[in-house]
């Protein structure tokens, strides 16, 4: 069991037949029931993989095994009896039980075929939702929103007015390195260093020595408010999306580039395809489809990743922000700390996707 929590699952998935895309440290697949686009994703230096979209998720082999063959990643009884056995066979592991009996798999020659996960990555701990708003509050001192973005939050698809962006705390988070730099550090020297806090990170410089900076694509910076009015995270609509490429038909496929783009037959090396990302979706002869996602939204994050130099960082997640929206004319009245429960009636509540959507639904007064 020792052997199969270690397995590295982005190899593993690959056994099993799943066609993966690197992204980072992380690997996207296609969830059970079928999709055009991929959102499985594996982190294996995590030792953790999520289906997006739906609650199925797992930390190992046997977990994410039992999801591809029953839908569960949870097997028990006989169903983890054989999920065991069915890992250890792939993997080439041998079966030991506690009575000395032995189970050896097909072909059993003592090496594993499956390679043994990254080691895992220390992150620090994110803190608590006060200390997050906080240094959260600071930092919308330092990024104003510019005209482009609150060009998009007053054209037709938000309809939103001024007062409303004003009152919402909508900012605009640079691509000026320096500009991301002074900020972490004028906010370093007030409040302390920024350590679990998502969006700093610690890293390795040259001749000045190491220091705090702020991470993230450039984009639109989206508070997201807990029950208490305190500002636990950011989600980021980027300026420029980030473009995923999906191949469907074909198992082993290799895709280059993002707007110009090649598929590439993994077994023979030909080019499958040639052209650039709007001309997508496209079916080619054979029946093979490509397609593309513009994926606009991510967290205000920082992983630690000490080969890109970056020392210290905190992920957006455990646990990952929620959004209470409430209308303007609430949030207006409503102090950091405060129950939203003493400024308006939450007898009822929304169950909503997105935060900007959740603006447009209470834009200024409550149901």
């Amino acid at each position: 069991m020792d052997q199969i929590e270690e397995l590295d699952l982005a190899d593993f998935a690959e056994m099993l037949g799943d066609p993966l895309k690197k992204e980072g440290r992380h690997f996207f697949t296609y969830r059970n029931g079928g999709e055009k686009t991929p959102s499985l994703c594996i982190t294996p230096d995590m030792r953790m993989w999520t289906a997006f979209g739906s609650t199925e998720s797992g930390r190992n082999a046997i977990s994410y095994y039992g999801y591809r063959k029953w839908n569960n990643p949870y097997p028990s009884g006989k169903d983890f009896i054989e999920a065991v056995k069915d890992v250890a066979q792939i993997a080439g592991i041998l079966i030991e039980y506690e009575d000395g009996r032995k189970w050896e798999p097909t072909g059993y020659t003592g090496i594993p075929k499956i390679k043994q996960a990254p080691p895992m990555i220390p992150e620090n701990t994110k803190k608590d939702n006060p200390t997050l708003d906080r240094y959260f509050r600071r930092l919308m001192n330092e990024f104003p929103i510019i005209s482009a973005h609150k060009t998009h939050l007053t054209s037709e698809k938000r309809k939103m007015n001024d007062h409303q962006i004003q009152v919402r705390q909508y900012r605009s988070l640079t691509d000026n390195k320096q500009a991301r730099y002074y900020a972490a550090s004028k906010i370093s020297k007030e409040f302390g260093e920024p350590e679990g806090i998502p969006g700093f990170m610690f890293v390795k410089g040259t001749s000045t020595g190491n220091y705090w900076t702020i991470g993230g694509k450039p984009g639109l910076l989206i508070p997201f408010r807990d029950i208490s009015n305190h500002i636990s995270g950011f989600q980021i609509r980027y300026d420029k999306p980030q473009i995923e490429i999906a191949v469907k038909g074909i198992e082993n496929v290799k895709v280059h580039g993002s707007e110009q783009i090649k598929v590439v037959d993994g077994d023979t090396g030909s080019i499958m395809w040639d052209g650039r990302e709007e001309q997508l979706p496209i079916v080619l002869p054979d029946g093979v489809e490509i397609i593309s996602k513009r994926r606009w939204y991510g967290w205000l994050a920082s992983k630690s990743d000490p080969v890109k130099g970056i020392l210290k960082g905190t992920s957006s997640g455990d646990p990952a922000p929620y959004h209470c929206a409430v209308p303007t004319s609430i949030l207006e009245k409503w102090r950091p700390g405060q129950s939203v429960q003493d400024v308006m009636d939450t007898s009822t509540i929304w169950w909503g996707e997105g935060p900007l959507k959740g603006a447009k639904r209470f834009p200024t007064t409550a149901n």
